[in-house]
């Protein structure tokens, strides 16, 4: 049976937001144990899904820590685009679909920060 594009998009959507608390407490972790990245590279990382913005997540780096959004945020420094919600959920699956990266120059050390994190 073939999966409903609505169902993938509920399910991405539920897989970019139980993502969340996870990455709060990274965030928390990191600030504790002093981190290198709390507030040292203000910037943000969003994760979305093209044509889909309010399909989208966002963690920001900030001056005193880190903001998990379950949003898109518009100043972002780094932006990882999945192509479809399909992509997202395959990828949250462990699968072989990548996002593609925006913006990466501009954003370099927020993107170093948050992979560390994770």
């Amino acid at each position: 049976m073939e999966k409903d594009a609505s169902f993938e998009e509920l399910k991405a959507r539920a897989n970019l937001h139980a993502v969340l608390p996870v990455l709060e407490d990274l965030a928390k972790f990191d600030k504790e144990h002093g981190g290198k990245g709390a507030g040292k590279w203000p910037g943000a990382l969003v994760m979305e899904v093209a044509g889909l913005r309010d399909l989208a997540a966002t963690v920001r780096f900030r001056p005193g820590g880190i903001d998990v959004l379950p949003e898109r945020w518009s100043r972002s420094s780094v932006i990882l685009e999945f192509r479809s919600p399909r992509a997202l959920n395959d990828s949250f699956e462990g699968g072989k679909s990548k996002p593609r990266i925006r913006k990466l120059l501009t954003g370099l050390p927020i993107l170093v920060k948050f992979v560390r994190m994770s």
